[in-house]
């Protein structure tokens, strides 16, 4: 994990070495953010930071996959 310039952002690297981006509000579940961070410039770019401000505004949708009910099982 390195350290970031925005504050609650994380960043990490999957297996195939893709860059993933999370934002992470203390007590609350970390949010993915699919776009890209970085332009060709070093600059952050304005989808980012949109997506940002929605995932730090806790205004997100909510991505819980729901339960499904399995028939003749123990829960």
């Amino acid at each position: 994990m390195t350290k970031s310039r925005l504050q609650y952002l994380s960043h990490d690297y999957d297996r195939h070495g893709n860059l993933r981006t999370y934002v992470r509000l203390p007590g609350k579940p970390k949010i993915r953010i699919k776009e890209v961070f970085e332009d060709e410039n070093g600059c952050i770019t304005e989808e980012f930071m949109a997506a940002y401000r929605l995932a730090v505004s806790g205004n997100t949708p909510a991505t819980a996959k729901p339960i499904k009910k399995v028939e003749r099982s123990f829960n």
